[in-house]
């Protein structure tokens, strides 16, 4: 589901931006971290009064190694958005979605168990194979085991088949084990998938390897599952947990809130001159923003290694109740103003969200 919220003041054109030096705001930086009390507090006094027009300056600085430095832009940031708070006009969107990165059903796990014993003995590599080889030794070994074998045979994972304390116990094994290859940065094995049919975004993915984030791992990792189970993972369902957002030039403060209930990869491509202030997102299951270098707050339950976990978690799908309420009032809290406006839909249809500051 989407929806668009916007909190402000009418909107006015912005004075012309006076010319920012980009060496003085470097060297003004690298007092920020100086040993005198005095220099690191001129320093900051002094591109404080340079005013919003450093704000990109800062935002595109390199990797900041002393912690009074980082410390000191992230307050220059704050201040520089509370002054804008009156003019920021909030973007939520929200977003339903068929969750990926999960193994959850007992047919859906059991069904895998099946397919990867089948593929274990066989001499030619295979997705199901790889992820076997990939399972951790307590589970290879009890899949090995005649019991478990027996447990599988009798296929409790059909529908009317009561569950037994053996299958519901082997059931938490298999998805926690497998989830874990869904975390790993080995499962993908050129032979192994050579004859696996990949969608663009994976195969980009694959490109940059060593450089994925939690989320995308998770992503790309479910999408080589769904190749190695294709009757019981679905590769749309993978295409579903990425939202691309596009933010172009304006001359008003944005700030985006950001919300779904299923994991969601939320990539956004800022024009240099969207005025783009601050990124919040919520969300039950882990959520992720890339493409941007202004804060992001995450007011996620769930989350991954690598990722920001808050219990003050919110996401809303409509206009009314109490998620809504609580999306409210986080926002208001992290911010300092809640959304006039909330309006929504329940799908994705795989194209770009362009953000209207206008609107």
């Amino acid at each position: 589901m989407f929806a668009f919220a916007f909190a402000g003041a009418a909107s006015r054109a912005d004075a012309p931006p006076a010319r920012i030096d980009e060496k003085t705001v470097r060297d003004l930086v690298a007092q920020l971290g100086d040993a005198s009390f005095k220099v690191r507090d001129d320093a900051q006094g002094k591109l404080l009064e340079m005013g919003v027009a450093i704000r990109p300056h800062l935002l595109n600085l390199p990797p900041l190694e002393h912690p009074e430095t980082r410390r000191r832009v992230d307050q220059i940031l704050k201040v520089l958005f509370q002054r804008e708070l009156a003019r920021v006009r909030v973007f939520g969107l929200g977003y339903y979605t068929t969750n990926f990165g999960r193994l959850t059903t007992r047919s859906d796990v059991f069904a895998a168990a099946v397919e990867m014993i089948k593929a274990r003995d066989q001499k030619e590599p295979s997705p199901a194979k790889r992820l076997y080889e990939m399972l951790d030794p307590f589970m290879k070994k009890s899949l090995e085991d005649e019991a478990t074998i027996k447990l599988l045979d009798e296929r409790p994972y059909i529908s009317g088949v009561t569950a037994t304390a053996a299958s519901r116990k082997l059931h938490l094994d298999l998805r926690r084990s497998l989830e874990k290859v869904l975390d790993t940065p080995k499962l993908y094995d050129p032979a192994a998938f050579a004859k696996a049919e990949l969608p663009a975004e994976a195969k980009e993915m694959l490109r940059r390897a060593d450089s994925l984030t939690p989320l995308e791992l998770r992503w790309l990792n479910y999408t080589l599952a769904s190749a190695a189970f294709p009757d019981l993972l679905k590769t749309a369902s993978v295409a579903n947990g990425i939202v691309t957002i596009k933010v172009p030039e304006s001359t008003q403060p944005i700030v985006l809130v950001l919300s779904a209930y299923e994991s969601t990869i939320w990539k956004i491509e800022a024009s240099s001159k969207s005025n783009l202030l601050q990124v919040i997102v919520g969300g039950f299951q882990p959520q992720e923003v890339v493409g941007v270098k202004v804060p992001v707050v995450y007011k996620v339950n769930q989350t991954l290694p690598g990722l920001q976990r808050n219990r003050d978690y919110f996401y809303s799908y409509t206009a009314t109740g109490t998620t809504y309420n609580r999306m409210i009032e986080s926002v208001r809290q992290t911010i300092g103003k809640g959304l006039d406006h909330f309006d929504g839909v329940h799908t994705y249809d795989g194209k770009p969200v362009v953000i209207n500051p206008n609107q």
